[in-house]
């Protein structure tokens, strides 16, 4: 495994708070997949929980955001898309951990964004946690899929519920 020290992640929190905090930030692509928990033998990743980094940040002017590879509490994810511009044009997120609580405010959050501006893209992409669960090892053979969600395409009814499809209920809510 590699870890990194409280020391480590406190540095890491507070950089990253400070590089983020530009008022007029336009394009943000932060990707910390490299700084989570790792087992080099399954090559199972804990994305990074940095629970102050995006506290504070707000993007007023964001028209690219693109996170990868961490952590989040419930309420620190909505709070995160609650803060994102009416302008932005473009949202990924990627590698997403759920540590706790429900992904059903978050959904609405970002389907509400994403009808009250039609050309923004929202991508989603290897969500876990909450409602999804977390992956289990289902293979040790590397040519396969070493780790699954209990329910794969649930993230496909996450992304169909975001990005508008009409008559959905909230998945996360069912």
């Amino acid at each position: 495994m590699i870890y990194i020290s409280s020391e480590g992640r406190a540095f890491m929190e507070a950089y990253l708070g400070a590089v983020l905090s530009g008022q007029c930030l336009e394009s943000v692509e932060v990707d910390l997949s490299g700084f989570g928990l790792v087992d080099m033998n399954s090559g199972w990743t804990e994305p990074c929980h940095l629970t102050g980094a995006f506290s504070t940040i707000s993007w007023s002017c964001i028209k690219y955001l693109d996170l990868k590879g961490m952590a989040f509490t419930q309420e620190e994810l909505e709070r995160l898309c609650l803060g994102l511009s009416p302008s932005l044009g473009d949202l990924f997120l990627e590698m997403i951990n759920l540590w706790d609580g429900s992904w059903a405010r978050t959904l609405d959050i970002l389907r509400e964004k994403a009808l009250a501006n039609p050309e923004l893209l929202i991508l989603l992409g290897d969500w876990r946690g909450g409602e999804l669960g977390q992956k289990i090892k289902v293979s040790r053979d590397s040519d396969s899929r070493q780790w699954e969600l209990r329910d794969e395409e649930m993230v496909e009814t996450f992304r169909q519920y975001v990005q508008g499809k009409e008559g959905m209920e909230n998945p996360a809510k069912a």
